[in-house]
């Protein structure tokens, strides 16, 4: 099995809290793996079964710490946990939530942000952990209308998908973006004329943000329904803003060097799933040039200026070079799963999630 390859040994591998390393999310029958790729050799260092299913896992470079949202069940299958992974120690233990139903993290500055789809009055719960130590520090709530966090140049912001009066957020042309503290004590509210879905760094200026989203409720290859916007993160005012052509959806995005990458993909259609990687110029938003994937692109994330993607389908790591879109090399983790996956990447200067 591809999974034995690398583990052999007593201790932890040193090359966990050394090497340039890429953890990744991802299915093995019916079970939910994290394993840690070495990416200098292209082989898995250290691999842990989750106790439960999940989604969403996000890292903190400084610590090379991992944490996850351990979606679970309902019920009393509910795991209700965030999952954090050391990989200097290679350990793994789970931090028990205040709040069931964890279904997305994010990190920024040693604190995880994990996102609950469970309601307080008209609000979604919001937790907060501490990645050393795995305490949990702080609860707090975000709108009904929130979409997953993201994180951004050491920042937490929250799309939500309508304006606060707004009655429906699947119809709104408007919407905010709130950033957030790590005691959730206060935030800051900054509304913006379009609807964000999904939220990435500008890669050509840390003082804008790169929105994701639509007028309207988007239909899979409709042009003109997606729309991406550049504006001014401490403002909301939009710089550029231009209609966006996908052929299923937004399943994952990262800035990779001075572009673009969005995972074209459907994440609920096994049958016709979605098999490329749309790269975009960082400085126009128009496309480049598709980059295809056999199965299904569930998730992208920049090593320096490379692009891995993970085929949640096919269960392949592959490494392409962003400029040509050529494939460098690929590396099967499993025999292939149900679409989900997830990547942070680990280096001397940097660690992406999208």
């Amino acid at each position: 099995m591809a999974l034995a390859a690398g583990l052999a040994g007593c201790g932890p591998d040193r090359r966990l809290a050394e090497a340039p390393v890429a953890v990744v999310l991802h299915e093995d029958g019916h079970t939910t793996r994290m394993s840690a790729v070495d990416l200098s050799s292209m082989k898995v260092l250290s691999s842990h079964k989750l106790r439960s299913q999940c989604f969403s896992m996000d890292g903190d470079i400084a610590s090379r710490v991992v944490i996850t949202a351990q979606t679970g069940g309902i019920g009393p299958d509910a795991d209700d946990a965030a999952g954090v992974w050391d990989l200097a120690q290679d350990q793994v233990h789970y931090v028990t939530l205040p709040y069931p139903n964890p279904s997305s993290v994010v990190v920024a500055r040693d604190t995880g942000y994990v996102l609950h789809g469970f309601q307080l009055g008209d609000s979604l719960v919001l937790s907060t952990v501490r990645l050393t130590g795995g305490n949990r520090i702080a609860t707090g709530t975000v709108s009904e209308w929130a979409q997953d966090p993201e994180s951004v140049a050491g920042g937490v912001y929250v799309p939500v998908s309508a304006s606060r009066n707004a009655k429906d957020g699947y119809t709104a042309s408007s919407g905010s973006i709130e950033y957030l503290t790590g005691s959730l004590t206060e935030s800051r509210v900054v509304e913006i004329a379009r609807r964000a879905m999904r939220i990435v760094a500008d890669p050509l200026d840390s003082k804008n943000l790169i929105l994701l989203g639509s007028v309207g409720d988007p239909e899979p290859g409709s042009p003109g329904k997606w729309r991406i916007t550049r504006i001014d993160r401490a403002t909301g005012r939009i710089l550029e803003d231009q209609p966006l052509v996908l052929e299923y959806g937004v399943m994952s995005v990262c800035a990779v060097g001075d572009a673009l990458a969005i995972a074209d993909a459907n994440g609920l259609d096994m049958e016709d799933p979605g098999g490329s990687v749309l790269i975009l110029d960082g400085k126009t938003l128009g496309e480049r040039r598709r980059v295809q994937v056999q199965g299904m692109a569930s998730a992208v994330a920049a090593w320096g200026e490379r692009l891995l993607v993970f085929d949640g389908v096919k269960g392949d790591l592959a490494l392409f070079a962003t400029g040509s879109g050529q494939l460098i090399q690929k590396l099967q983790l499993t025999g292939g799963g149900g679409g989900t996956g997830d990547i942070v990447v680990f280096d001397a200067t940097r660690a992406e999630r999208e």
